[in-house]
């Protein structure tokens, strides 16, 4: 797999009901690369890429008890037609979110996002 958006790609088409998969740099708040069915590429946007990072980031333990944990952190949510599963980089700086429809089977978008997060680790150094 060569880069982001392949990895995003492979996991919308094997997940059912997926309609996009973004990588996030949650410092910047910016999408680093992705994939949208046809139609859906407003899915994952500023806002989500806004809001993911201050889910991600802001709940942290470390930052409640001033202890060094691990930055790995898993989010999801469900919204009156998605649901968002979001999930971080073994570094913390970046995260990996993917967009379902409602009736998506919540265990197959978490399996599927946490099959393909070593290779996006790869891809990204």
């Amino acid at each position: 797999m060569a880069s982001v958006d392949e990895a995003c790609r492979e996991i919308v088409t094997k997940v059912d009901g997926a309609v996009a998969c973004g990588l996030v740099d949650l410092g910047a708040a910016i999408v680093l690369g992705g994939y949208a069915r046809s139609g859906s590429a407003q899915v994952i946007d500023a806002g989500m890429a806004a809001a993911a990072a201050k889910l991600l980031c802001c709940a942290s333990p470390a930052t409640m008890t001033g202890a060094s944990v691990p930055m790995e952190r898993e989010v999801h949510i469900t919204s009156e037609s998605y649901q968002h599963f979001a999930k971080t980089l073994s570094s913390g700086r970046a995260a990996v979110l993917l967009v379902t429809g409602r009736e998506t089977n919540m265990g197959m978008g978490w399996a599927m996002l946490r099959t393909m997060l070593p290779a996006i680790e790869l891809i990204t150094g």
